[in-house]
C-alpha cells in the first residue's frame, strides 16, 4: 500500500505520492510515479493515480490512453469506472486500493476530484473532503488513521488562503512526512506535481 494526496483549488491542483514500488518478488524500487496525465483529452487537464497494485495502475494507464475517443472530465470518469468494474476480480485478488482522478472540468468552469476505493466492492471514497473553494483527497495506507491525516492537514492549512499555492503545497509535503513517519509501507521519496488550472 502507499500514500497519495491531491489538493484542489480554483487556480491549481497538486497531486503527490510516495515513489516506492514493491515488486512481486518483494524487492523495492524507487522513482515510481503513481499517477499519470491523460493525454487524449479535448480541453480538460486530467491526472489519474492509484495505490495498491502497480500492475493494475499500468494496465489502467494503457487502457485509458488507448481509447480513440477524445475525453472530457465526464467521459474520463465513465471510462475509469468501466475499467474498475470490468477488472474487479483482478483487484479482489490483489491488494485493496484507491484510485483518484483530478483535473479541470472546463465545461462547468471548475476543478474536480474523485476517488474510488476498490476491494470487495467499488465505492466512491470517503477520503474526499473540503469546501467549495478548497478540496483534498488523501488515500492513506491501512496502518495510518485517515481522520488523523485530515485533522493534521487542516491544522497545517488553517488560515492559508486558497490562492496561496506555495503554502498549500508545503502543507501537502508536511502531511507526506507525517504519513511516512507512521507507516511501514510508505517510503520517504516524495513525488509531487502542480497543475495550473485557471478555470
Amino acid at each position: 500500500m502507499s500514500f497519495m494526496s491531491a489538493i484542489l483549488s480554483e487556480k491549481f491542483i497538486t497531486i503527490a505520492c510516495d515513489g516506492q514500488l514493491t515488486r512481486p518478488d518483494g524487492t523495492l524500487q524507487g522513482g515510481f510515479h503513481k499517477y499519470f496525465k491523460l493525454k487524449n483529452t479535448l480541453i480538460d487537464t486530467i491526472y489519474i493515480g492509484g495505490t495498491g497494485s502497480a500492475d493494475a495502475l499500468i494496465q489502467l494507464k494503457k487502457y485509458m490512453t488507448q481509447q480513440s475517443v477524445k475525453m472530457d472530465w465526464k467521459t474520463a470518469r465513465e471510462y475509469l469506472v468501466l475499467f474498475l468494474s470490468s477488472n474487479h476480480d483482478f483487484f479482489k485478488e490483489n491488494h485493496d486500493s484507491t484510485y483518484l482522478m483530478v483535473g479541470t472540468d472546463r465545461l462547468n468552469k471548475r476543478t474536480r476530484g474523485i476517488a474510488f476505493e476498490v476491494g470487495k466492492s467499488i465505492t466512491e471514497s470517503k477520503y474526499f473532503g473540503g469546501s467549495e473553494h478548497l478540496s483534498y483527497i488523501f488515500a492513506t495506507p491501512p496502518d495510518v488513521n485517515y481522520e488523523d491525516v485530515k485533522k493534521t492537514f487542516l491544522e497545517l492549512a488553517d488560515g492559508v488562503g486558497v490562492a496561496d499555492a506555495n503554502r498549500l503545497i508545503q502543507a501537502q509535503r508536511e502531511i507526506f512526512k507525517y504519513v511516512a513517519s507512521k507507516s511501514a509501507t510508505v517510503n520517504t521519496e516524495f513525488i509531487q506535481k502542480r497543475i495550473n488550472t485557471n478555470v
